[in-house]
């Protein structure tokens, strides 16, 4: 048996023992339980409703809680499409060694390139 077989094994085991080992234990709705299968169910139920999505509307909380930080001036200026130079300069700033880009292409690629690549900014 590999060693994350008789891990799990184990964690199976100990478990069943926990389960055999409660006597009581309280729904979600607070009201005791005594029985083996009654114990179990309650337990899957917990876990069940734990990680299950449910429709919460939170957007309205969010947008309240949410407060503006920049001015519409500010804002303006950070939307407004670079200048030509200031992609160059961005593109061989960029160690052309490193990591490829979102369209698999690296900055090598648009460095030695550049007089093609460049002219469509």
């Amino acid at each position: 048996m590999s060693n994350s077989k008789s891990d799990e094994a184990l964690i199976h085991e100990l478990n069943l023992r926990l389960l055999h080992l409660l006597s009581v234990i309280a729904d979600k709705n607070g009201v005791p339980v005594y029985e083996e299968e009654e114990i179990s169910r309650a337990i899957s139920g917990y876990y069940s409703d734990l990680f299950e999505s449910g429709c919460v509307d939170g957007q309205p909380k969010i947008v309240e809680a949410l407060q503006p930080c920049i001015s519409d001036a500010q804002n303006e200026r950070l939307i407004v499409m670079p200048h030509a130079n200031e992609i160059k300069e961005a593109t061989f700033a960029i160690n052309a060694d490193k990591v490829l880009g979102p369209d698999g292409v690296s900055a090598i690629f648009f460095q030695s390139n550049w007089r093609s690549s460049g002219q469509r900014w």
